[in-house]
């Protein structure tokens, strides 16, 4: 790397960390020779990064005292939070879900004074890393995020809440640490679908969803799923908790979908005696309802199927569901953010509604 864009890196790096809290107000930098052996460079490359951090108003230099995070910095941010920012980072939007979360958190934040930047993330958590560092570059004085799918924790999301930075979660949960959240309860919703299967005369019934997802929201539905047999005192086969398709993920393609159908085509051809299909969320529903179709069955005379939400239009519109209340989610979402704004105390997982629709893709066979 050249020295000239060496020292424009290090004065990203420094300015990046001055955004995120790393240094404070009034805070003092590290020695221009402390920076040297930070960064395995020379004074003269220190000196170029630090003037543009003088000359952007980041930093004020004391000869004989030091350098020092400009409380000039502390008006910026003032200006910012004037304008009453609020990111809005969603993992993916769509008819089936998402789209009317975006609305009502839009509607109720605008009826609160706040603006809405929104970024879409596309199930990409390297995108969402980079619009979560976006959104508080630009001056937002809050997040409300639907973290994607991943095998681990967005670090960025974790590092900005240690820092206090208001941050609420939306669908998903980060198991394990309190972060401000809200979503539904899945586990109960669940519950309560299964209990509905049993009473038509189901007990051979199959919950399908994605290998290993890791996802807080479909974990907590599959151990709804392995409970419901518990409680009610039934017999569940071990491989009837189906984790076999690659849905969903990052890129999933035309190919992968193929792929899943025939997944479950193989599926239900070695196991005879299901009756009902479970779908963890609404790509798998139109995976297995495609299955069905591909293998000559009718819903629900050889198979009922029930799912998590549901897009009119794509397939049957009368597929039982399970019906998140995403307006009330929203609505939800936006008094915790308000409430952590303004510092006062607040919840930190809160649970919006659901209901379940029969429809008509559920036979009863007693």
């Amino acid at each position: 790397m050249s020295s000239d864009s060496l020292y424009r890196s290090i004065y990203k790096d420094l300015k990046k960390k001055i955004i995120d809290g790393v240094y404070k107000i009034d805070d003092c930098l590290p020695t221009e020779e402390e920076l040297t052996k930070q960064y395995f460079t020379s004074r003269i490359t220190i000196k170029k990064a630090m003037q543009l951090l003088v000359e952007e108003g980041y930093v004020k230099r004391f000869p004989g005292r030091g350098t020092f995070v400009s409380s000039k910095y502390k008006e910026t941010l003032n200006n910012h939070e004037s304008l009453n920012l609020i990111g809005l980072v969603l993992s993916n939007v769509s008819a089936a879900f998402g789209l009317e979360l975006l609305i009502s958190i839009e509607k109720e934040l605008s009826e609160k004074g706040y603006n809405v930047v929104f970024k879409n993330s596309r199930g990409d958590i390297h995108l969402e890393t980079k619009y979560v560092d976006e959104l508080i570059n630009m001056g937002c004085i809050g997040l409300i995020i639907q973290p994607v799918h991943n095998e681990y924790y967005n670090e960025r999301i974790i590092f900005h809440h240690f820092n206090n930075f208001p941050i609420v979660l939306v669908d998903r949960d980060f198991a394990g640490m309190q972060l401000h959240c809200v979503r539904t309860d899945n586990y109960s919703a669940t519950q309560e679908a299964a209990k509905l299967l049993f009473d038509k005369g189901h007990e051979q019934i199959a919950f399908i969803c994605g290998k290993d997802s890791g996802v807080s929201s479909i974990e907590n539905r599959k151990n709804g799923f392995q409970s419901a047999f518990f409680y009610n005192q039934k017999f569940l086969k071990e491989q009837y908790v189906a984790s076999i398709l690659k849905c969903p993920n990052t890129d999933y393609t035309q190919e992968d979908f193929d792929e899943d159908v025939q997944s479950v085509i193989k599926f239900l051809t070695q196991e005879k005696e299901i009756t009902c299909l479970f779908a963890s969320e609404f790509t798998v529903c139109k995976i297995i309802y495609e299955a069905i179709k591909k293998m000559n069955k009718v819903i629900p005379g050889d198979y009922s199927l029930i799912t998590f939400d549901y897009s009119y239009g794509l397939i049957n519109p009368n597929i039982a569901r399970i019906i998140q209340d995403q307006t009330e989610m929203g609505k939800i979402a936006v008094s915790m953010m308000d409430k952590l704004i303004k510092k006062e105390n607040v919840a930190y997982k809160l649970f919006s509604p659901y209901k379940i629709i029969e429809g008509i893709s559920l036979r009863k066979i007693k």
